[in-house]
């Protein structure tokens, strides 16, 4: 592996880690996601705003990356990972959780 590569898979490899553990800390807990009410208005505003923050360390962490490496696969494989994380908490969020509000 070349060291243009080897820094890219670096790159990348915390350019990802970095959007999954923003998120994380960010968006409310998927606990909490599935007791708010389908489509929850605070929890929506919530969940924009681990959106907004986890695109902000993707344009810094991978398009630094891809700065650095002069590829864009750093910036495309974090914008997916953040698009990934995001739509699986938008889903829990509209999806019934009668099951969960029962107990």
């Amino acid at each position: 592996m070349a060291m243009n590569e080897s820094v890219a898979v670096a790159a990348l490899s915390l350019a990802v880690v970095e959007t999954f553990r923003i998120y994380r800390e960010t968006a409310p807990s998927l606990g909490e996601i599935r007791r708010a009410p389908p489509g929850d208005y605070t929890t929506r505003q919530l969940i924009l705003d681990a959106d907004m923050l986890g695109l902000i360390v993707v344009t810094a962490v991978g398009g630094g990356g891809a700065f650095l490496t002069k590829k864009f696969y750093p910036i495309v494989l974090a914008l997916s990972a953040l698009i990934m994380i995001s739509g699986y908490y938008r889903s829990v969020l509209n999806s019934t959780n009668e099951g969960m509000n029962a107990q």
